[in-house]
């Protein structure tokens, strides 16, 4: 799943079945680049938390 932030931020959002959690990772847009951001791993509580997503 991807979720735009705002004009300049996404985050692609993954569940892990296996761990039951989410693999998320920031991508950042630019006028001649694009940025990714590692992956981290939340819990869906973390996920809500730190971004205000609730899955």
């Amino acid at each position: 799943m991807i979720i735009k932030l705002n004009e300049h931020h996404s985050l692609v959002i993954n569940k892990d079945e296996e761990y039951n959690c989410y693999d998320v990772e920031l991508i950042e847009y630019h006028f001649n680049r694009v940025i990714r951001f590692p992956m981290e791993r939340y819990s869906a509580d973390a996920l809500e938390e730190e971004y205000g997503i609730t899955m």
